[in-house]
This record gives structure tokens, C-alpha cells and sequence, in this order.
């Protein structure tokens, strides 16, 4: 079973992201918990619902939305460990966990338009080695920060199904680029089941997924083997 919540890590060496707390020293392997990626206090958009990150969307754990009345939450898959819980009408809910404990408040607001389409410099793939193998990640570099509202960003393949994903972390407002990291490979590494490889020269499809689970239209880019000569194994994937 691939298991891996390393969508938000990368090499340090390839870029600014490094690994959390769980996945140094002895390589702790954590399980992905079930949590939502919109905000607390989110003003949904008419027919979106609350986005969350899980281990395995396939089995979606069920959660309940209470509020004028109460009702299992519908469940949309987006890709590999990211689903949207859609609630049952408009109004104010709260979202409970499977033991009735409440993990968010939302209300369903008017229509909303997705966000528009990212726009990317590059996507970058690296490779390296280290004693305890080979380390690959990808990383994707989009122009200035995303748009308000936008919590992940989503890697397509030419069919249009999701390969990864890569959850947004708001850096300096007034900086030109934002990396964003999409996949990564390596020891400790722990991914959503159904997590599918990017590698070299692949071409593939980028949008944003916003906080109500709206998706933005999808842009093409081409992944750029960047890594060092000699550094490791490539993986040619069409």
C-alpha cells in the first residue's frame, strides 16, 4: 500500500521544503489524518462543499453535517487522498467526524466563479541519492501567489485523471513565484493511496482546486528533468 503525505516535501537540497517532524530520524511513519484543507469559517460557494485530505479517498471515511437539520455528507472524489463533503442544502453547518466531534463551520453562500487558470513558469523534476536511496520529487512554479481561496494545486495526466496534488502554503505576498511541490519519492516518503508517479519529460495538465472544491481550468506544462548529472535513475513516463 503507497501511503505518503510527502505531497507538501521536498528534497532541501532541490528546494525550500523539507520534511516534517514525523518523517526525520528513525522515519516515524505517520498515518494521513482525515482533516479539511478549506478554512474554518469558509463561505462556500453554491453547490461546493468543505475539501479534505485523507489517506485513502476511495474509502472516505463518513462524517455528518448538523446544522437546521442533519445528514451524511456527500462524498466527491477529487484524486488520490482529496475529496470534497458536500453539505445537503444552503444555510450554516458544522462538519463532524465519525465520533461527533465538530471540525469545521461553514456557511453556503451565492455562486461563485472558479478560479482562473494557474500560470506556470516551470515543472521541474530532480533526482539525487543518498545512503538511503534515491530521492525524486517534482516541483511546480507558478507566477506570484495563488488566488485567495485556492488550497491545492492538481497534477493531471493527458487523460485527465489526477496523478498528485500539492497543498498550498502561503509564502511573502510580494514575492514573483511561488514553488509548489507536487510528488515526491523516498525513504520515509508517505503518499495518498492512489498516488501516481510524474516523471521527466512528462506532459501533463496543472489547475487549482479552491476552497469549495471548485476546480479552475487546467493549463499544459511539460516536466523538466532538472536534476544533476549522475544524481540517479530517471523515470521516462508518457
Amino acid at each position: 500500500m503507497t501511503r505518503s503525505f510527502a505531497l507538501v516535501l521536498a528534497l532541501a537540497a532541490a528546494g525550500p521544503f523539507v520534511p516534517s517532524s514525523a518523517e526525520a530520524g528513525a522515519c516515524a511513519r505517520p498515518e494521513i489524518p482525515t482533516a479539511p484543507l478549506t478554512a474554518d469559517g469558509t463561505k462556500l460557494a453554491k453547490g461546493g462543499g468543505v475539501v479534505m485530505q485523507m489517506e485513502d479517498a476511495a474509502k472516505a471515511p463518513t462524517w455528518t453535517f448538523t446544522g437546521k437539520s442533519k445528514a451524511k455528507a456527500k462524498v466527491r472524489v477529487i484524486g488520490p487522498g482529496l475529496a470534497v463533503y458536500e453539505p445537503p442544502a444552503g444555510g450554516v453547518w458544522s462538519l463532524q467526524d465519525g465520533k461527533g466531534k465538530t471540525s469545521i463551520k461553514v456557511e453556503v453562500g451565492p455562486d461563485a466563479r472558479a478560479p482562473a487558470a494557474p500560470v506556470v513558469r516551470t515543472v521541474q523534476y530532480r533526482s539525487a541519492n543518498s545512503r538511503r536511496g534515491t530521492y525524486q520529487n517534482v516541483n511546480a512554479e507558478v507566477t506570484g501567489q495563488p488566488p485567495d481561496g485556492v488550497v491545492a494545486l492538481l497534477a493531471y495526466d493527458k487523460k485527465g485523471g489526477v496523478l498528485s496534488w500539492g497543498k498550498i502554503n502561503r509564502g511573502d505576498p510580494a514575492a514573483k513565484t511561488t514553488t509548489i511541490a507536487l510528488w515526491f519519492s523516498g525513504s520515509c516518503t508517505v503518499l495518498p493511496n492512489g498516488t501516481r508517479a510524474i516523471g521527466p519529460d512528462q506532459k501533463i495538465k496543472l489547475a487549482w482546486l479552491d476552497a469549495s472544491g471548485q476546480v479552475s481550468p487546467m493549463v499544459a506544462a511539460t516536466v523538466v528533468n532538472a536534476s544533476p548529472k549522475g544524481s540517479g535513475p530517471s523515470m521516462g513516463i508518457q
